[in-house]
């Protein structure tokens, strides 16, 4: 992935945490709620991609499956 799709994949990350925060902020009923799940889950995938990619390219890691990533990027100081 060059530079260019990094910062995409970078900038969609930050964009799905951000709704994420807003989310949880106004959890008044229950379409906020499932709305917050809804989100939570589009951020926890998109994070665990961006991790995979970054530690791929920087660190030459090969992780394939959520667990894997989180754990080894813990394991590179990330």
């Amino acid at each position: 992935m060059n530079e260019i799709a990094q910062r995409e994949v970078d900038k969609v990350a930050r964009r799905t945490l951000s709704s994420l925060r807003d989310a949880l902020i106004h959890p008044n009923n229950d379409v906020a709620r499932d709305a917050a799940f809804k989100r939570f889950d589009l951020a926890f995938e998109t994070a665990w991609e961006a991790g995979r990619i970054y530690l791929q390219q920087n660190h030459n890691v090969e992780a394939t499956y959520p667990m894997a990533v989180f754990r080894a990027a813990g394991q590179a100081g990330i």
